[in-house]
């Protein structure tokens, strides 16, 4: 049962991350694969922001100024 839990939230989470991924990178078909994968990993990290920002370092991604600024604004807390 535990594996087969495993199996449907591995199934599930890429193919959300597939479509995220297409949606934001309509015009760049190259780099669907690597944000997909990304994106799996960090459902699996639970998107906490410790592990996510190790995961971005160990693929030498960064976040640009204007999305950081996007993002604090978006996720506001209180």
């Amino acid at each position: 049962k535990m594996d087969r839990d495993r199996s449907d939230a591995m199934k599930h989470a890429t193919n959300f991350s597939e479509a995220i991924s297409e949606g934001v990178l309509r015009e760049y078909h190259d780099h669907v694969p690597a944000l997909s994968e990304l994106i799996t990993s960090g459902f699996f990290l639970k998107f906490k922001n410790e592990e996510i920002d190790f995961l971005m370092e160990s693929k030498n991604l960064q976040i640009e100024y204007e999305d950081e600024e996007f993002l604090r604004s978006a996720f506001a807390s209180g």
